[in-house]
């Protein structure tokens, strides 16, 4: 399980999720619900949490060398930061079609929201699983 750790897999592993979101974000798919439709929020939340563990996983041993408050931190920044370019670009799904913003697809502050719940319950999920490995010693393991 080494190739887990490997920097070249972490960081093919981070922009296929980003463009997996990216690409997700652009279908034409038209919500049937205009209010607060919870099991996307959950999606929401499932899909920004993976992206969350990916970022986590590239600050932390890549960028920051096992400094959690910093690989945290610009882990949310970034996680942030690109979810409210995804809302935007999925704003724009269909724009050229209707000729209004909004298109097909809806931006939404509280897909942000999810989201942003996403990345925060991957770091929380990290710290514990950095918490747990120190003591059983799992991160100094070759296999």
């Amino acid at each position: 399980m080494r190739f887990l750790r490997n920097d070249n897999f972490i960081k093919f592993s981070l922009v296929a999720a980003m463009g997996v979101i990216f690409i997700v974000s652009g279908l034409n798919i038209k919500s049937a619900m205009h209010d607060i439709n919870f099991k996307d929020k959950y999606m929401h939340i499932l899909e920004y949490f993976v992206f969350g563990i990916l970022l986590i996983r590239y600050f932390y041993i890549i960028k920051f060398r096992n400094d959690f408050k910093k690989a945290a931190l610009i882990t949310f920044l970034t996680g942030a930061v690109f979810a409210i370019t995804d809302e935007i670009h999925q704003g724009f799904v269909g724009f050229f079609d209707t000729g209004i913003f909004g298109g097909i697809r809806d931006a939404s502050v509280y897909d942000w929201y999810a989201d942003v719940a996403g990345i925060l319950l991957a770091l929380i999920i990290y710290k514990l699983i950095i918490k747990i490995c120190r003591k059983s010693l799992c991160l100094n393991r070759t296999t």
